[in-house]
């Protein structure tokens, strides 16, 4: 799929558009610690029994960093929220932003939405937004596990994001 997506975004006219392509690790830690990063907030009364989980809801503040080593160099916090909400497939439904703190696109932030089936190999998100560098940012996530040990509840995920902005002086503003 990467190389449809390389394929795809090079016919953007770069005059009128730039295309930033990253590739973003995130560290999530759902164990009950000190260093917890995941928490259910809400259920509903079928949660329990459901084979999607339907009705968790989850907030989210996960590391951001430029390699899938938690101690790399730190970019900025993952936040939102999950909603799961099919019945019949445990999947997502994300509402997050990118709120970057450091590296090149300190400030700005960049904002995520879309259903994640969580036991497919790559799931697909769009971009919808940001600010800053990203200010009128739209493209395409793709999101893949690389580790979720299941005894200490940690997990480790990449993002390889294809994000499209106005060329630089191309905003117009009122």
């Amino acid at each position: 799929m990467t190389r449809t997506l390389d394929q795809y975004f090079k016919k953007l006219n770069p005059e009128k558009t730039t295309l930033t392509k990253l590739e973003i690790y995130i560290h999530a830690y759902f164990a009950t610690s000190e260093n917890q990063t995941v928490f259910q907030v809400a259920s509903s009364e079928i949660t329990s029994q459901s084979p999607s989980t339907f009705g968790r809801i989850l907030v989210i503040d996960n590391p951001l960093t430029v390699t899938s080593d938690p101690g790399s160099e730190y970019l900025g916090q993952y936040q939102g929220m999950n909603a799961y909400s099919d019945f019949t497939e445990s999947a997502a439904n994300m509402n997050m932003n990118m709120f970057f703190t450091g590296g090149e696109y300190d400030g700005s932030s960049m904002s995520i939405l879309g259903r994640q089936p969580v036991n497919e190999e790559v799931r697909v998100l769009s971009v919808i937004g940001g600010t800053g560098f990203f200010r009128l940012a739209k493209g395409v996530v793709l999101a893949s596990t690389l580790s979720l040990d299941l005894v200490t509840k940690i997990g480790h995920y990449v993002y390889v994001m294809y994000v499209v902005t106005p060329a630089a002086g191309r905003v117009q503003t009122a």
